[in-house]
């Protein structure tokens, strides 16, 4: 068959089928790429709330989508410092600013530069150096408890959580000389196009706190990344280029790098696939010449390695492979790469990452048991991406709702409601002057937002009258379409506490008819667990809808202040003081949530229907939702605050009389988390009124 003239249409199809039935295809590419832009406007916003003068980027293949589920590919988080101006000539200082310029001499290494302070710089005393050294300030006043690594940061991930690189930039407006010559230049293809380079000029580049290796001046050179162009370029790529550069990185880490070393970054690859691309007239990248395209690019890739240069594509002099290629690993690489061309293809089958190889196999084979096992295969994995896609959205919603209730945890709850009504208006003014899914992100916050501050307005009205306000009310609808149920369940709560039973009951109803579990996930970042896949009806909605969908599927735990404590029943008051005197300076910096009352919503919504119920006199629906709460704890694989759960149980038994079984339920709750957990509080309680009753 490699004899045959169609061969590389044939296996140009069988790829790129293969590829598609992973979910690298048009739809998902944009769908991941929208997911993590949302993202990108959430951490930006989230930073501008805390008054910080920062904008955060997401780069890498997960934003590009420009991946699969197998390679599990990083994102880089980088924060540029919008309070440092950078200069490329002196008319440009700004008062109030740090004012940084950009020098570019012959002894600087192409794609880096040196900053230097101004003569008539008069902010910031403290750095007296000739030459500014942004790591030793980045050091200093990092809120983030991590260690320096070069121009980034490395957060170590939680389970079931990848580590996160953050880098710390500044931006510059000017592209520096040795970069200018890129706009002139003309590709036969006319790639980039006209209307890439005009942004590519406006949005300038960004200086990154690392040095060329080896050089006297590394310590305070700038590495100048060109990473929002670079975003730009991939986002102009048609779907086979993205596939070609997808089967470059599978190769190179099946055969060039299975032990994870990385002479071949993917930024070499994706470089490659640029110049390739420029080099190339526009009809030749097309799903029918998949195998051509790669083999085009392989092959530049090996006289890259060959002749141990590899340019930048924007500035040329600078060597991506310069000191990275030994003669061994040279002479290794040429071999494989000779080998795999000359194969013309069939070399993929080897390739593990997201069973690809075996795919490629059945497909190639067209055996019917072999396509049946195929096709169950693909059954399986549908919709997984824009599941989980959801599902982290949803957890980077929590986190800065989290970030801002930890702000408050101790404040008085006027304090709070001012502090909150601000965030509020900000994310208005935001929202008028933002992108598309800046707008997006701003009203998911303010929905979020919006259930505390009602929650906080009601807890004031319920002190003083016994009852919820209008105004709460107000912001409580405001916040109702956040997700199925959190923002509902707290509005439930404020009247269980105002004694409005009848006014409870029918919330609960409403929520118990939202929340379908077959669909409805939970969502919660407190605890970082590691998270069970979700059912089959979430993903399918995630698969139909975007962030849209969390209206009718998501539900987030549900989140109360010490100063909302008139809106929260006593059982789960206990929650707000689980930490001891001994445990709190041990306390994580991620357990920003443990000064709050946090509960999942099932289970609260559960626990709400049986006190209600309960003083309604309804006891058979009484009965049933005690007999649903102890279900869902024990069926609900994600559950964030199981031990939670546990202990409302215990309580709800404590108070029927049943001390034995409530003890049980207490300690069961204990060894779910021995740490932090009021189970330890109710305890004690329970065994002093067992042994007075014995007395």
């Amino acid at each position: 068959m490699s004899n045959d003239p169609d061969y590389f249409t044939y296996m140009s199809k069988c790829l790129s089928e293969v590829l598609n039935d992973i979910d690298l295809k048009e739809d998902m590419v944009l769908r991941g790429r929208r997911a993590w832009l949302l993202r990108e406007s959430l951490m930006t916003i989230a930073s501008r709330l805390k008054g910080l003068q920062q904008t955060v980027y997401m780069f890498g293949s997960l934003t590009e989508g420009a991946t699969t589920q197998g390679l599990i590919s990083d994102n880089v988080c980088l924060i540029c410092n919008e309070s440092v101006n950078i200069l490329t000539d002196s008319d440009d200082w700004k008062p109030g600013h740090l004012n940084l310029m950009s020098i570019h001499d012959a002894s600087t290494p192409p794609g880096y530069c040196l900053l230097r302070r101004l003569p008539f710089e008069n902010l910031y005393p403290h750095f007296t150096s000739q030459t500014f050294d942004v790591r030793k300030w980045v050091g200093n006043n990092s809120e983030l408890d991590c260690e320096l690594d070069g121009p980034s940061i490395r957060v170590k991930g939680q389970p079931g959580y990848n580590d996160q690189d953050m880098v710390f930039a500044f931006r510059c407006k000017t592209w520096p000389t040795s970069a200018q010559k890129w706009f002139t230049e003309e590709g036969i293809g006319r790639w980039p196009t006209k209307e890439i380079k005009s942004f590519a000029a406006n949005s300038g580049c960004f200086l990154v706190g690392v040095g060329s290796k080896g050089s006297e001046m590394e310590k305070y050179e700038y590495r100048i990344s060109f990473s929002q162009v670079e975003r730009c370029l991939m986002f102009s790529l048609n779907i086979t280029q993205i596939r070609c550069y997808v089967l470059m990185k599978m190769i190179i880490k099946t055969f060039i790098h299975p032990d994870g070393d990385s002479v071949i970054s993917s930024y070499i690859c994706k470089t490659v696939l640029f110049h390739c691309i420029k080099h190339t007239y526009s009809n030749l990248w097309q799903e029918s010449k998949l195998l051509y395209c790669l083999t085009l690019c392989l092959s530049v890739l090996q006289y890259c390695v060959l002749s141990g240069n590899c340019p930048h594509f924007i500035i040329h002099e600078n060597n991506l492979l310069s000191g990275r290629v030994t003669a061994e690993f040279r002479t290794v690489f040429i071999e494989q790469m000779r080998r795999i061309i000359l194969d013309r293809g069939i070399q993929l089958k080897y390739v593990n990452y997201d069973d690809f190889g075996h795919l490629l196999q059945c497909k190639m084979q067209n055996d019917p048991l072999e396509m049946l096992l195929y096709s169950a295969f693909i059954s399986r994995n549908i919709a997984v991406i824009p599941g989980a896609l959801l599902r982290d959205t949803g957890k980077c919603i929590q986190d800065f709702h989290k970030h801002i209730l930890y702000v408050l945890k101790h404040k008085e709850v006027n304090t709070a409601i001012r502090y909150i009504r601000k965030c509020i208006s900000q994310l208005v003014s935001f929202h008028g002057a933002g992108s598309k899914l800046k707008r997006i992100a701003c009203k998911f916050l303010a929905a979020v937002f919006s259930s505390t501050l009602g929650s906080l307005t009601a807890s004031c009205s319920i002190s003083s009258s016994s009852s919820v306000s209008s105004e709460a009310l107000k912001w409580f609808d405001a916040s109702l379409d956040s997700d199925v149920s959190s923002s509902r369940l707290k509005k439930a709560s404020a009247f269980f506490c105002a004694g409005d039973m009848n006014a409870t009951y029918l919330i609960l109803e409403d929520i118990r008819k939202r929340y379908d579990l077959n669909m409805v996930e939970p969502v919660c970042r407190c605890t970082l667990l590691r998270s069970h896949p979700a059912r089959e009806g979430f993903k399918t909605s995630a698969h139909c809808h975007n962030e849209g969908a969390f209206k009718h599927v998501a539900a987030f735990c549900v989140k109360f202040l010490r100063c909302e404590s008139c809106c929260v029943p006593k059982e789960l008051q206990y929650e707000m003081y689980r930490s001891t005197l001994a445990e709190r300076p041990l306390r994580h910096d991620n357990n920003q949530w443990l000064d709050l009352a946090v509960i999942d919503s099932l289970t609260y919504l559960l626990f709400l229907r049986y006190k209600t119920c309960g003083r309604l006199g309804k006891h058979t629906e009484q009965k049933q939702a005690l007999n649903d709460l102890v279900k869902a704890i024990d069926m609900e694989p994600n559950l964030g605050h199981r031990e939670t759960a546990l202990s409302l149980v215990g309580q709800i038994l404590e108070e029927e009389g049943k001390l034995t079984n409530a003890l049980r339920f207490f300690i069961a709750s204990f060894n779910e988390q021995p740490e932090n957990n009021a189970a330890k509080m109710l305890i004690c309680k329970l065994l002093s009124k067992i042994i007075n009753s014995d007395c």
